[in-house]
């Protein structure tokens, strides 16, 4: 297991030139508990010298953000990739959060080809923004207002209330790929220029329903399927009026108290620019 970086700067400090790459301890904590430095690569598969009057540090803001305390650095510009050898489970496991640092994705190199198993950590789902307590701003006395019904239909969305009837779709294929993985097409008509984010959850928790169902035996949908929690995120706007594809990928289903069974299930739209996470009971 390995770790990629790249170059961001390179700089005079301490009386000896540093490049700084965008990795810091807070991925390698033995670096700072232990001391343990690993082998670092450059683009051209060739080891850095582990001796020499220069260094490699990450960009946190203590001393002991040093990735490679000696080396030489002739070899290495400013926006070159490193390769760091030998990242294994274990850092990967204690990898923490300093200064607001992020996880990045994980990319697994097997024989027939590179699939990126994780995507980076969303600063969204970071604990400090999901666990924190903002009702504590709107607890001020003068902050309790009763909306009329004049204005709450000058502020309500004509989208939600008229025209998302006329957001239609058809799902044109749907195929099973593999044990847990199913792609569909899917034509849609839509009543503004883009799939709205409601149209686009339609689409995807209609295709997590109809892979659930098939994955289970089923020929009819004699259950009921639930989404119990998920997320979802919109990166680009989505076109209407041509063919959308998708793909719907389950986790092997395990048992659940009062009910038949539960999964994770992904549903992805148009490469990836609407995907939805849901936890799924049967």
């Amino acid at each position: 297991m390995g770790l990629l970086m790249k170059v961001a700067a390179l700089k005079e400090m301490r009386g000896r030139r540093w490049a700084i790459v965008d990795v810091g301890s807070d991925q390698l904590m033995k670096i700072t508990t232990v001391s343990w430095h690993h082998r670092l690569l450059d683009e051209k598969h060739r080891p850095l010298p582990c001796e020499g009057p220069d260094a490699v540090g990450g960009p946190l803001c203590f001393a002991g953000d040093t990735i490679l305390p000696a080396t030489d650095l002739k070899n290495v510009s400013e926006g070159q990739v490193l390769f760091l050898q030998h990242a294994g489970a274990y850092l990967e496991a204690i990898a923490n959060r300093f200064n607001g640092r992020r996880s990045a994705s994980l990319v697994v190199i097997e024989d027939d080809g590179v699939r990126r198993a994780t995507r980076p950590e969303d600063p969204f789902y970071s604990p400090p923004v999901l666990t924190y307590d903002w009702n504590e701003f709107s607890s001020a006395p003068d902050s309790k207002e009763e909306l009329s019904p004049a204005k709450i239909k000058a502020l309500r969305s004509d989208y939600f209330n008229e025209h998302a009837q006329d957001d239609r779709y058809t799902m044109t294929c749907f195929t099973r790929k593999g044990p847990h993985t199913y792609s569909f097409d899917v034509e849609t008509e839509a009543s503004v220029g883009f799939v709205s984010v409601p149209f686009a959850l339609r689409v995807a928790a209609d295709a997590v329903i109809i892979a659930v169902l098939h994955s289970m035996g089923k020929l009819i949908k004699d259950v009921s399927v639930w989404g119990t929690k998920g997320t979802f995120q919109y990166r680009e706007p989505i076109q209407p009026g041509r063919r959308i594809t998708g793909t719907v990928t389950l986790s092997p289903a395990a048992p659940v108290s009062g009910a038949t069974q539960r999964m994770v299930t992904v549903a992805s739209l148009d490469e990836g620019r609407f995907s939805m996470t849901s936890e799924i009971v049967v």
